[in-house]
Parts: structure tokens; C-alpha cells; sequence
């Protein structure tokens, strides 16, 4: 797809007579003798008026209580119709959710106030397609304070969140919408589009849209206060708001300032989180997996050493046993270190916010309009100690001691273990506790403005032009790091020696409590890294219906057409410690780029049959978008849907679309950060191999390197093998193809005290290919000693013509990103919402009986490299990437009286398990066993009471108290993408309108 014009002229071709079929519709309309002659003025005449049609079933009852005539009420239908004709996501042209070819989802603002959410991550993740990533409500580690959406599990890449139907300014260099951007009190509605929608957005809407629609007819004062803790005292949170808004007839000007504030949660104030457990992958051969407790950096330290073991492989843990004897063993499980006991399970976050919506007439047909945001964030994450260790840096010799023997704060014990051997140094693992945990602050500013006018060319077509200006920077500062080259100048007295005049002086590191403050003072340092995004839009469109000029026999057309150019661009800076090798984590170079793109759409909606016999109504959807990037190259993406309506109470949807993402700059341009594998080198032992075609080959090629037949890739000390993950400028975009077809049930037989009642059932379909992902470096090392792909020897030391080093060890891997994987996923979305009108039925507190209930059945996820590495994720569950059960459902039944509600929320999590146990023949080592995780259901609980201009919400979340499933796979013995982590949840809101 690289700047390949020729391949998208077919796409222009279609996008061409789309807008041709546009264009020729008025003709077709007179041809078939249903518009109206024009009027002696040359404006068009007033088409003949419909033929009247039965009034709605829903309006009657209405209008029986009102006491309208049969007459009054149809024309109050005909109204409530026409105000219900709004933009709904997923398309540019005026129509109502239901109606709309896809499944939306739409959480109203009365949802959004009951649903006690102070952030909408906390919103968002009510919902069964939800998986949120990130820093959210439950998470501390991973996320910098950001919290992000990912529907259908797809990636936060592949979901799109637009504010007022235009595309938010991202953060962390493009990965996603940071959610804590948008104030909760501010939100009118919120809708959720599952199906791919870039022929309508352009990138990014793959797994779908996120649609946050923002107050802009406010008017008066509205004060709140609202506020919640866990039922063990902690995670409190604060949130004031208050919303203002004046209007006339000329427009209104809306404003809301928020402020939120949420405390810290310690992970060892969760008993099913104390203890942090995994399950051992170091098991040898014939031997099953264990779990151990904790991690394997202690504080006291231990060592490593090849003595005179020919697989290199002594590992020594300091403390002594009651004889005094010094534990020597292959990670021995008694040497852990429990990170619990330092770190949190929620972070802590505040916020101050800004946001305005306006509007404003120039005249009778031309508005102008404005919206803002502004964000000062601030959060704090802390994490245990620094870990160090061997073969974790880009640093050359992390934590090597040269001269153990003459160490004076090694232990005699140790040194007494380490005599029979002639060693050349020893390494050593340590959990740095004498400096402290790891604090992250995040301090971030994000600002966005909109402004444009719009006006109208028919009484239904408009126009719209718009300038839309983002700006996102976040400075992360993360106290008590440690640099590790002075970290290894206090191991060696020879080295501290040479930087004396630095600070440096010898410390002992065996042990808690163990180093002086002028070697805490020497190693710890305060890393900062700068992250900045910039987006800038200009758009403009056309939409509406035609039907002020023509009209077809079923009704008018409605058009969209449009064109938006952006631009974005952004870096990431981190610390000269960071990018020099220094830092303790991995070396990270900066990161930096813009890119550019120009885009033109063109969308229709043609109905084709309304009310004849067997076709009630019948609608085609046809949508097209040009995009031309300037660093890809150009894509063309469509969109077809039809409806199709037998009857009143069934309709019939169906949409297949093609979709794409845009890498991003994180993904074109990421600095380079480096981690050491564990590979296996297709030359170890090359002249025992059997033979075979492939394995010829690969005799030949090492054969040709100069690589001995008996070379021993361990004694060598070429296992780990440093690899080299980042950015790529070379990435083509993303494609995806998405269909679903589904049913919207609308019965007319009902009773008419629950005549508000409809089910939808749909059936989706995505297929992504060429997905961004890091190539497994063994697929890189295979792939070219087999000859399977040839081009993958230039990722092998890369800018030589010399692969191996004077050891014929490989020196590095560029594993840099690739368009390397195809994702299939497929399910069903099944919704029923029940209205009971119980005052019809005679009960006299009770006057209304509201059942929501959404569900989700995931059918199939795949995920296919080009390496043949197949994982099916169905059912399945892995900590940092949610949980995959098949079946999630919502259930909300809200039971209403004069001024008061009570809601109960049922929110269901299918059971899943952890992907099976395979043993790798080539290292006898055992993969992860199965690990079952059962069904959960949590129950909430919301009290609403309005009593003159205030209203009063009160809420229990997890009324009873459960906890995540145990799943010892990660630091916290639980999924919580997925899962409930806080227990039991009080919260309250107290509302004054003036």
C-alpha cells in the first residue's frame, strides 16, 4: 500500500459514482413523476403532503391520558418523530439509534447519573463489550495515569473516541483517548457503535466508535457533590461540579468546572492480593510447574555464577538457614520478595477541569459554534523497589562484581561457598528497598477547542465547517530510581575509586537496611520523561435529506459529503540516564514524528419500499472515504448497509464495511528500547543435526558465517541475546473487513402497559489483517537460517555484512514493529429493553418497572502470526490482557415512583482458563498449565430521591463484597481489566438546580 495510487484507482472509481448516484437522484426522482413542478419564483414547490398513517401504538396511550383527539395526538406523534431524527454515530445523516443498521448502544444521561460513575473508564466498563486498558480505577502498574477504551478486545488502537462527533486529541503518541479528559457532569449521552465506521471516521474505527456527546442547551445552575469509599476505608473519592448554562433565542453558552480526587488503595490491604503468587516456568525436564510466592529479586540479594558447571547455572541466596549455612539452589522458591507489602492496587488521581459548549445565531440560517476542554491531571503510582539483575539493561555488566573475594560487605559465608571455584566475577540480583519504591507522578495538560459555523441550504440540508485544535502534554518524574553504572561503581572498590570525586563510595548492598546515605545519595537519581501531542483539523461537510427538492416514491434521500485534512504530530523525550544506558529499566531512545493526511467522504441513505405489502419499509446504505496519508501512502474504505422491514415490529439490518488504522507515530517512529531473550540459535550444534532439507540449509548458511559444527551457544555466553524493539517507518496501515447482520424487534402486541419494549440480536464478523505487532525475534532467527523468509537476515546485527562476533555469538536483533498478525474475532450482541407501565395495571406507589438487559457471547478470537503461531483466545484469560470468557451480560431493573427509584444491576463475567500446558522440546521447559477461573456475577444496588430542586443518588457497588477469581499469573493474583478488585463500594450524590 505504500504510496500506490494505482491500486486505489478502482476505489476512486466507486467513490466518483457514488457521488455521481447523488447527484442523479433528483433526476431519477422526476423521471419517475413524483416531485413537483417548481414554483413561478424557481424555488421548488411544497411536495404533496403523505398520506396519513396510523397513529404510533406508543402515542395513543400517551395522548388517552393527556386528553387529545385522535388528531392531536397523531400530529404530537408526528413531532416526537421529528425530534427524535437526530445524528446518530455511525453515520453523518439524520436518523434514530434503533433505525440505524448497526448496534448501537445508547447510556443516556439519566443512566450516566444512576450509574454513580465518576470517570467514564468507570462508565464505559459497565458495559459487556467493554474492556478497559490502562491506569484505570483498579490499576496502578502500566498505564502513566491514563485510562483508555477497548472494545471487543481489539486493542485501544482499533476504537475510536470522538467528543460531539469529531475525532479527541490522543495522548501518549497517539495510542488512544486518555478517558479522564471529559468530565462525567458535563455528558448529556454517550453512544456506543460496535461495527466497523472509517468509510465514515476514517482511522482507528475498526472495533468501533465511542461517541461522547457533550450539554450544549443548559440552562440555570446546578451544584454537585458526590463522593464514595470501600467498605475497608480506602479509595475514598471527591468529585464537585458545577454547570451553568444561559440561553436565548439567539443561542446558549453552557459551562462546567469539576473537580475529582481519588485516594490510594494499598495491595496489601486485599487479602486475595497479599501474597502475590505465580506458577513457575523454570521447571526442568519431566517436571510439572509449582508456584512459588513473590519475586525473585530479594533484598537481602543473591548471585549468580557458572563455577564449573558447564550450563552456567549456580544461583546462591544469601540469608543463612538456622545453621548458618548460605542456601544454594536454581531459584530457590524460599528466595522470594513480597512487592505487595511496598506497592498499591489503586493509584491516586485528581483533576481539574474546564469544559464550554456554545452556540450562537449570525442570522436566520447561518449559526456559529464553539467547544472546549481543558484538563490539568495529576496522578501518583507507586511500585516495590527497583529489581536488578543480569541480562535486564542495555548497561554491558549489570550488577557485576569483578573481585568478589576482596569485597569487604560480601558475607563470609558466601565467600566461603565461592572458594573451590576460580571465578572470573559473579553476578548479582537485588531488590533495591534501601532506596526506596518507585514513585511515578504523572502531571499532564490537555486542551482542545472547536470552533465552526454551520447553516442551512435547504429547511433539511445543512453545511459545516469547522477548525478543531488539540494539545496534550504529560511530564512523568519517577523518584527513587537507581542508575545502574554507579550502581556497580559501589560493587567494585577499584571503579569507585576512579569516580571518588564524584560521590561515589563503597556500599553494602547484602542486605536491608544494609547501605549508608552517601551510597543511597550516589545511586538514586529522579528520572523525568516529556511526552507531547499535537492534532490539528480542518473539516467541512454537507448532510441532511434532499427531500426539499425531490423526493423518492418511499421517502427523501438523505447525503453526506465532506472532506477533513489533519495533522499530528508528537515526541517523547525521555531522560539522557534513560537514553544513555544509565537507568535501571531497559535503554529507551526518544521518539518523534508528524505525519499528515487528507480525506474526503461522501455517504447515503436511498429508501427504496414504505408501506406496501411485505415491505414495510426498505432502506440502502452506501458510505465511501479517500484518505491519503503521508506516510503510507493512500486506502479507500466503504460501507454498505440495508434495512429491511417485513412488518412494523421487525426490522432486518445487515452492514459490511471495510476499515482501517494508521500507525501511529508511537509505531513509525518509537525510539528503540532494548531487552535481552532467551534464543535459541539455529547454529547451536549444527553438525549434529539430522539431516534434513531444512536443516541442510541451515548448515550451509552457518556453514558459510564461519560458525563451527560444535559450537555451544551456552558455553558461549550467547543465550541471551540482545534484541532491539521500536519503531518502524516502513509499516503499511492496518486493514480490516467487518459485517454483521442482525434484527431489531419492535412488537406492537404487546400489552399497552409495556408497549415500550424492543429485543435486537446481532451477529458480527472482523477480520484484521497486517496488525502492528512485534515479531517474535526466534521467528526472526528461524525464518532466516531456513530460507522460509530471507528478509529477515537483515534484522540479524543489521548494518553489517558480519552476523556473529569474534565468539560467533549474534550480537543483536532488530525486532522493530511489522505488519505481522491477523486477528479474527466473531460473537453475538443481545439486548432486550422492557418499559412496564405500572399505573395501567392498578399499583399505586409503583408507577413504572424499567428491565435492561445487554449480553455479549463471544464465539470465536484467533490470532495468527506470520511465523504459523497460532493462539485461539476464546474462553480463555491472561493477566494484562482482560479476560476473554464467552459470555458477559448486564442486566439493570429499576423499579419507579413519585420522585424516587430503585435500581438493582446484575453485571455476569463467564468462567474461563488460562491456556493449556505445552513443553518445548528443545528447552524441556513446561508452558503455563490450565488455570480455571469461575463464572462471577456482581450485584449493585442505586437510590434516587428528588424532593424540589434537589436530587439525591445513592449507591453499593458489589453489595456482596467479591472478590477478583484468584489468577496466579501476574503481580496482583487477578485479572482486574476484567474484574471488580475494590470489593464493596458505598456512594453517594447529592444535585442542586437553580
Amino acid at each position: 500500500m505504500n504510496t500506490n495510487l494505482k491500486r486505489n484507482t478502482p476505489s476512486l472509481a466507486i467513490l466518483a459514482a457514488l457521488c455521481g448516484l447523488l447527484l442523479s437522484l433528483p433526476a431519477l426522482a422526476q423521471d419517475s413523476g413524483e416531485t413537483t413542478p417548481p414554483s413561478e419564483e424557481g424555488t421548488p414547490a411544497p411536495s404533496p403532503a403523505p398520506a396519513p398513517e396510523e397513529t404510533p401504538p406508543a402515542a395513543q396511550p400517551a395522548a388517552a391520558e393527556l386528553g387529545l383527539s385522535p388528531e392531536e395526538a397523531a400530529g404530537l406523534a408526528t413531532q416526537e418523530e421529528e425530534v427524535e431524527e437526530i445524528v446518530v454515530t455511525g453515520s453523518r445523516i439524520q436518523r434514530s439509534n434503533l433505525e440505524d443498521f448497526a448496534h448501537i448502544t445508547v447510556l443516556s444521561s439519566d443512566e450516566i447519573i444512576k450509574s454513580g460513575a465518576k470517570t467514564v473508564d468507570d462508565l464505559l466498563n459497565k458495559l459487556p463489550s467493554v474492556t478497559l486498558q490502562g491506569i484505570n480505577k483498579q490499576q496502578n502498574n502500566g498505564g502513566n495515569g491514563l485510562a483508555f477504551v477497548d472494545l471487543r478486545n481489539l486493542g485501544v488502537g482499533r476504537t475510536l473516541v470522538l467528543v460531539n462527533g469529531k475525532r479527541f486529541i490522543n495522548s501518549a503518541t497517539g495510542a488512544g483517548v486518555d478517558l479522564n479528559n471529559i468530565p462525567v457532569p458535563m455528558i448529556e449521552r454517550v453512544e456506543v457503535l460496535l461495527d466497523g465506521a472509517s468509510a465514515v471516521y476514517g482511522s482507528d474505527a475498526i472495533a468501533g466508535v465511542i461517541n461522547i456527546i457533550l450539554k450544549d442547551n443548559f440552562e440555570g445552575m446546578q451544584f454537585d457533590l458526590g463522593g464514595g469509599i470501600t467498605s475497608r476505608g480506602d479509595g475514598a473519592e471527591l468529585e464537585v461540579s458545577m454547570t451553568g448554562g444561559a440561553g436565548s433565542e439567539k443561542g446558549n453558552f453552557t459551562a462546567n468546572i469539576t473537580y475529582y480526587h481519588r485516594d490510594k488503595i494499598w495491595q496489601k490491604d486485599r487479602a486475595w492480593a497479599h501474597y502475590p503468587a505465580q506458577l513457575d516456568v523454570w521447571s526442568g525436564v519431566g517436571k510439572k510447574p509449582y508456584r512459588v510466592q513473590g519475586s525473585g529479586n530479594p533484598i537481602e540479594g543473591r548471585i549468580f555464577f557458572c563455577g564449573d558447571d558447564p550450563e552456567c547455572g549456580y544461583d546462591m541466596y544469601f540469608p543463612t538457614d538456622e545453621n548458618g549455612n548460605v542456601s544454594v539452589d536454581w531459584f530457590n522458591s524460599q528466595a522470594r520478595f513480597n512487592f505487595a507489602e511496598y506497592q498499591w492496587l489503586v493509584g491516586t488521581l485528581e483533576r481539574y477541569q474546564l469544559t464550554v459548549n456554545g452556540h450562537y445565531k449570525l442570522s436566520d440560517h447561518i449559526k456559529a459554534y464553539m467547544e472546549g476542554t481543558y484538563t490539568r491531571r495529576w496522578s501518583r503510582n507507586q511500585l516495590a523497589p527497583q529489581p536488578l539483575g543480569f541480562g535486564t539493561n542495555a548497561f554491558p555488566d549489570p550488577l557485576f562484581i569483578a573481585d568478589p573475594m576482596n569485597n569487604p560487605y560480601l558475607p563470609q559465608a558466601v565467600k566461603d561457598m565461592l572458594g573451590p571455584w576460580d571465578l572470573g566475577g559473579i553476578w548479582m540480583y537485588k531488590r533495591t528497598a534501601d532506596v526506596g519504591p518507585r514513585i511515578y507522578d504523572n502531571n499532564s495538560d490537555t486542551f482542545r477547542i472547536v470552533t465552526g459555523v454551520r447553516g442551512d441550504i435547504t429547511k433539511h440540508l445543512g453545511w459545516d465547517l469547522f477548525l478543531d485544535l488539540g494539545h496534550h502534554q504529560n511530564l512523568i518524574t519517577i523518584y527513587n530510581s537507581v542508575n545502574l553504572k554507579r550502581f556497580n561503581d559501589i560493587l567494585n572498590p577499584a571503579a569507585c575509586a576512579q569516580n571518588a570525586n564524584t560521590g561515589c563510595v563503597l556500599g553494602n548492598v547484602f542486605g536491608l537496611g544494609t547501605m549508608s546515605e552517601a551510597a543511597i545519595k550516589y545511586v538514586r537519581y529522579i528520572d523525568e520523561e516529556v511526552t507531547n501531542w499535537e492534532q490539528f483539523t480542518v473539516g467541512g461537510s454537507v448532510s441532511g435529506n434532499l427531500g426539499d427538492l425531490f423526493e423518492l416514491p418511499a421517502g427523501p434521500v438523505g447525503v453526506a459529503l465532506g472532506f477533513e485534512l489533519r495533522k499530528e504530530l508528537g515526541y517523547n523525550h525521555p531522560s539522557p540516564t534513560t537514553t544513555g544506558g544509565e537507568a535501571s529499566g531497559n535503554g529507551l531512545d526518544p521518539t518523534q514524528g508528524t505525519y499528515n493526511v487528507q480525506e474526503v467522504f461522501a455517504e447515503a441513505s436511498v429508501p427504496l419500499f414504505k408501506n406496501i405489502p411485505g415491505a414495510y419499509l426498505a432502506n440502502i446504505d452506501l458510505a465511501g472515504r479517500f484518505s491519503k496519508y503521508s506516510t503510507f501512502g493512500s486506502d479507500f474504505t466503504w460501507r454498505t448497509g440495508l434495512q429491511y422491514a417485513p412488518i412494523r415490529d421487525l426490522r432486518l439490518r445487515g452492514v459490511l464495511s471495510t476499515a482501517f488504522r494508521a500507525p501511529s507515530i508511537a509505531d513509525l517512529y518509537g525510539g528503540a528500547a532494548d531487552s535481552y531473550e532467551e534464543l535459541r540459535d539455529p547454529c547451536n550444534k549444527w553438525g549434529s543435526l539430522p539431516s534434513s532439507p531444512t536443516n541442510d540449509l541451515i548448515k550451509q548458511k552457518c556453514q558459510a558465517e564461519g560458525v563451527p559444527p560444535d559450537y555451544d551457544q551456552v558455553q558461549a555466553g550467547g543465550s541471551q541475546i540482545r534484541t532491539n524493539v521500536g519503531g518502524n517507518p516502513k509499516l503499511d496501515a492496518e486493514t480490516a473487513m467487518v459485517w454483521n447482520v442482525g434484527m431489531v424487534l419492535l412488537p406492537s402486541f404487546v400489552p399497552e402497559w409495556m408497549a415500550e419494549t424492543s429485543v435486537t440480536f446481532d451477529y458480527y464478523n472482523a477480520k484484521v489483517d497486517n496488525a502492528i505487532t512485534t515479531p517474535t525475534p526466534q521467528w526472526i532467527l528461524d525464518s532466516c537460517y531456513d530460507g522460509t523468509n530471507p528478509a529477515n537476515c537483515d534484522l540479524i546485527n543489521p548494518g553489517s555484512s558480519v552476523k556473529r562476533n569474534n565468539k560467533n555469538n549474534i550480537p543483536w536483533i532488530n525486532a522493530q514493529l511489522q505488519n505481522f498478525s491477523t486477528l479474527k474475532t466473531d460473537g453475538l450482541d443481545i439486548t432486550a429493553d422492557i418499559h412496564v407501565n405500572t399505573r395501567k395495571l392498578g399499583l399505586p406507589v409503583i408507577q413504572g418497572v424499567i428491565l435492561n438487559w445487554h449480553g455479549n457471547y463471544l464465539l470465536h478470537y484467533q490470532e495468527k502470526d506470520k511465523a504459523d503461531n497460532e493462539i485461539n483466545y476464546e474462553g480463555k484469560i491472561q493477566y494484562g490482557s482482560g479476560s476473554f470468557a464467552r459470555f458477559r451480560w448486564n442486566l439493570m431493573l429499576t423499579l419507579a415512583g413519585e420522585g424516587w427509584s430503585v435500581g438493582n444491576r446484575i453485571r455476569y463475567i463467564g468462567g474461563a482458563q488460562s491456556y493449556e500446558a505445552t513443553k518445548d522440546e528443545n528447552t524441556g521447559l513446561w508452558d503455563m498449565p490450565v488455570y480455571k477461573v469461575p463464572a462471577v456475577a456482581y450485584w449493585d444496588i442505586v437510590l434516587t430521591y428528588t424532593f424540589k430542586e434537589f436530587d439525591w443518588l445513592f449507591g453499593v457497588d458489589n453489595v456482596l463484597d467479591k472478590d477478583p477469581p484468584y489468577l496466579p499469573e501476574g503481580s496482583q493474583n487477578a485479572n482486574t481489566l476484567s474484574y471488580d478488585a475494590l470489593g464493596t463500594y458505598f456512594w453517594t450524590k447529592l444535585s442542586y438546580k437553580f
